[in-house]
């Protein structure tokens, strides 16, 4: 199955209706197992595709791997995926699971999140220019993308201080959307994401926030609002959140200087 059907709706326009084709985003189970476990230890809701990818970004967004470590993957059918990893323990990953709900939101203390970090400040001699931030929604239109043609899904697009696309991923979880992309740039050995920022299409919650602080990214551009655990995390940990961008303006909500604006 791919990430995209077909279904036959009714369309009113306020005086007629028609029948016509519209196009959804897919939403399918992921049952992810551990090494030689009997059940899953997860059951997560996911657009399919980049399967290995979402677990691993959310495997490390947890703190239950490092950014080396070393994952293999089996893939039994469309909707079950197997990690293997002599280091990885099921009683301790369902523990996990069951005391949080998207990243590492219900830990108890601010102290436990900021343990888990292993990149817990940002160095402030990276900037990134203002014509950068302005140019970040048109790096999300795609024609192609399942986010222009459904409209059901969250896009998440990392890019370095030079505008080029280094990973992007898309699914009707923002979440899972984000743990796509640390899940390739971990695989791929490139963390800590110190020169590279982040594109959100919609809002910047507590968690996506988090992600990227974890991940070593220094920037989120957000096309949407972000919340107020958003800038509060972004401010303590030194992340500069931008939110509302736009092609003509944007809004900066914490750690300012990290945005230059002179002249090229």
């Amino acid at each position: 199955m791919g990430s995209i059907i077909k279904n036959e709706i009714v369309r009113f326009d306020g005086k007629s209706k028609v029948c016509l084709d519209d196009y959804i985003a897919v939403e399918e189970p992921l049952e992810i197992y551990i090494n030689q476990s009997k059940t899953p230890v997860l059951v997560t809701m996911r657009t399919p595709g980049q399967d290995e990818l979402l677990v691993a970004g959310l495997l490390f967004s947890l703190g239950l791997i490092g950014p080396h470590t070393d994952l293999q993957f089996k893939t039994s059918s469309l909707n079950q995926i197997r990690v293997l990893n002599a280091d990885l323990k099921e009683n301790q990953i369902q523990a996990t699971f069951q005391n949080s709900s998207c990243g590492l939101c219900n830990r108890p203390s601010w102290e436990d999140i900021a343990a888990h970090s292993i990149y817990p400040v940002f160095p402030k001699q990276e900037s990134f220019h203002s014509q950068l931030i302005l140019s970040c929604p048109s790096l999300l239109k795609d024609s192609s993308s399942d986010f222009n043609i459904t409209g059901g899904s969250h896009k998440v697009v990392l890019i370095n201080r030079y505008g080029e696309t280094i990973s992007k991923a898309e699914d009707v979880g923002r979440h899972n959307a984000f743990d796509k992309v640390v899940g390739q740039c971990l695989l791929q050995n490139q963390l800590p994401l110190h020169t590279h920022l982040v594109i959100l299409s919609g809002r910047c919650s507590y968690e996506m926030c988090q992600k990227a602080w974890l991940s070593g990214i220094p920037v989120i551009v957000a096309l949407g609002a972000p919340t107020s655990k958003a800038i509060e995390l972004a401010q303590e940990t030194g992340v500069t959140l931008i939110g509302f961008a736009r092609s003509n303006q944007f809004n900066i909500y914490s750690h300012p200087d990290r945005i230059s604006y002179e002249e090229k």
